[in-house]
């Protein structure tokens, strides 16, 4: 889900694109992946907790502007 999208090509290039939901999918999958390890001090887990207010926060507006 967060990976890019990749195209191949003829000649054996690839060109990758990530797009804004690539972006977001690994912001999230990363914040989980923080949020699960269990050697993380307590200001290091509010550091990733107010990172994903801070990251629902500006996602809500784009919900609004799809539906």
């Amino acid at each position: 889900m967060a990976k890019p999208k990749i195209w191949k090509y003829k000649d054996g290039s690839t060109t990758e694109l990530d797009s804004p939901y690539n972006i977001r999918a690994r912001e999230l999958k990363d914040i989980y992946n923080s949020l699960n390890m269990n050697y993380l001090t307590q200001d290091e887990r509010l550091d990733v907790l107010l990172t994903l207010k801070h990251t629902v926060k500006v996602t809500k507006p784009f919900i609004y502007l799809i539906c």
